[in-house]
């Protein structure tokens, strides 16, 4: 009888320490309380206010360029990092909206996924 019930407690003592560590893994993967020390998930957040200032500045000196006329861009920053997405009528058009983007304040690198028709 003592046997059985050692198998039981051990069982038991298993499956309470492997419930513990799936819960810090979805903790540093999903994040938790901001001074907890783990990971934050920054998939579903929206971009800061600095980001939003690039995003806006870069937008701006893209409509300011009349070589890109006819271009339909969407600006996006992560940190110093701009993404072009949307559609250029040419190459040169493209690596146009890249060259102005990189020029712009702020920006570190210019992440180019512009599709030409």
């Amino acid at each position: 009888m003592g046997h059985g019930r050692s198998v039981i407690i051990r069982a038991a003592a298993l499956a309470g320490i492997t419930a513990l560590l799936l819960a810090g893994c979805v903790a540093a993967v999903l994040g938790n309380a901001p001074q907890s020390g783990t990971a934050a998930d920054t998939r579903l957040r929206g971009p800061s206010d600095s980001e939003s200032r690039l995003q806006g500045a870069v937008r701006s000196a893209l409509a300011a360029d009349a070589a890109l006329r006819g271009a339909d861009v969407q600006v996006n920053a992560s940190g110093s990092v701009v993404t072009l997405r949307g559609t250029a009528l040419s190459a040169a058009q493209s690596s146009a909206a890249a060259r102005v983007a990189k020029a712009t304040h702020g920006v570190s690198a210019v992440v180019n996924q512009l599709k030409v028709p």
